[in-house]
């Protein structure tokens, strides 16, 4: 997996972690229901009024049975208030911060190697079509007239007319490389390419501490916010390991906020209740790309000590430099 994967979308994340996790509520045949609502059913006080009669009224609110339709509990971004359809949950990303100051922005994997979809690959050679190919033994004769001034090695690759790849193993004569024993592909239209690229990417980051807050919305009976809230909650916890901090938004801490009636859909009754999730994100970026060395040249010269390094005649007993190219 790529480290450089850019800005994490957090507030999208979220959301989608949540219209999973209701989809997979409404599909668990009511099991989680007797898990969110056990307390009503196992404290002495509430298990005659709030037992399994509530429980399953809870159940059949949410999805839905005996002739009535599940509620649709849509989740919007907090910003498209105007949309709303109660009861739904919004969620809005409140702060991001840098979590801590830091004196270079140096991720634990500073280099990483550029993924070859990200790297323009130009053919050098081509189109033509061999002059010979033998499968068996993998040899194929490339016209000169396509080669022009091209020399093939060992390393470089043949891509067919299917776009498919093919290491040339060996080069027999100018012309005449070796592919693979036994290769079967359509060579009608063929391109010569090189080495593949090598790139490689320094990588920096910063982890964030970000604030979201989550809220539960009903209409009518404050009853449902009640439910909802649980819900809610349930889901933040349940899915934290997989669905929140398995997919980058980590360490999250839940708090909620009161019960509450929001002013600016009166006359209409709507209650609101918030969570408050705190948690941190690394945020990873591509800095500069590098051209990875793949080879080293090196020649010896000798020097005269009287003049510049010219000639790599003469006495080799006068010393010598190395070059690397």
């Amino acid at each position: 997996m790529r480290e450089a994967h850019g800005i994490l979308q957090t507030d999208i994340i979220l959301r989608t972690a949540l219209v999973e996790g209701l989809r997979r509520l409404r599909s668990s045949d009511r099991k989680f229901f007797d898990a969110i609502f056990a307390n009503l059913r196992n404290d002495a006080l509430t298990r005659e009024r709030y037992g399994d009669q509530e429980i399953a009224r809870i159940a059949e609110w949410f999805c839905g049975g005996d002739g009535k339709e599940a509620v649709d509990v849509p989740v919007f971004m907090s910003y498209r208030l105007d949309e709303l359809r109660f009861p739904c949950i919004t969620i809005a990303l409140m702060e991001s911060t840098e979590a801590e100051q830091t004196h270079g922005d140096v991720h634990y994997q500073h280099v990483e190697s550029v993924p070859l979809d990200d790297i323009d690959w130009p053919p050098i050679a081509g189109p033509f079509a061999p002059e010979q190919y033998a499968a068996s033994s993998g040899l194929m004769s490339i016209p000169a007239s396509a080669l022009g001034d091209i020399v093939p090695l060992p390393g470089m690759w043949v891509i067919d007319s299917t776009g498919a790849e093919h290491l040339i193993q060996e080069v027999v004569d100018d012309n005449i490389i070796g592919l693979i024993p036994g290769t079967v592909a359509d060579f009608r239209t063929c391109y010569l390419k090189g080495a593949h690229p090598r790139l490689t990417q320094t990588v920096e980051s910063v982890n964030m501490r970000e604030t979201y807050q989550v809220t539960a919305w009903a209409q009518g009976e404050s009853i449902y916010l009640t439910y909802l809230h649980a819900i809610l909650q349930f889901l933040l916890l349940h899915y934290k390991q997989e669905l929140i901090e398995g997919r980058g938004i980590e360490r999250t801490v839940l708090s909620s906020g009161p019960f509450g009636i929001e002013q600016q859909f009166l006359p209409e009754i709507v209650f609101k209740r918030t969570i408050n999730m705190v948690g941190y994100v690394r945020q990873i970026w591509p800095k500069k790309f590098v051209e990875t060395i793949e080879s080293i040249d090196q020649s010896l010269v000798f020097v005269d000590d009287d003049a510049d390094p010219i000639s790599t005649e003469g006495d080799p007993t006068e010393g010598f430099l190395v070059e690397q190219n």
